[in-house]
């Protein structure tokens, strides 16, 4: 995925869940299933000019995370989401969905509201 579609996203209060596509196989799949599991408002991509040491970037408008591993990380990842996604960004408050639909490989859920009044609502 193009930078300026995810960098769009977190102008609208989305968190891009970017990773080394080189990064172990499942700590991949964990990532993406804290990302589905997190908000609605995500986008997961893999990203190749990631700085070397960081397997995995969450970034929100204004911030980022960087990790090199998620195991023993999830906590750190939710409480981060929990200060920075959705309430951030020049656009945070249209939620709707936009048109762009190119390299969509699955729709998000709903997990509370549109809104994503609460994040990582099972955590």
């Amino acid at each position: 995925m193009p930078p300026q579609r995810w960098v769009h996203a977190i102008e609208h209060g989305a968190a891009a869940f970017l990773f080394n596509p080189c990064a172990d196989s499942n700590e991949i799949e964990n990532f993406k299933k804290l990302a589905k599991n997190c908000l609605r408002r995500h986008v997961i991509t893999p990203f190749n000019h990631l700085p070397e040491g960081e397997l995995f970037n969450v970034v929100t408008f204004g911030c980022k995370l960087k990790l090199n591993t998620i195991k023993n990380n999830e906590n750190k990842i939710i409480d981060y989401l929990r200060r920075h996604a959705i309430k951030e960004g020049p656009e945070f408050h249209i939620a709707e969905d936009g048109d762009y639909k190119f390299g969509l490989l699955e729709k998000a859920k709903i997990l509370t509201d549109l809104a994503d009044s609460k994040i990582c609502p099972f955590n």
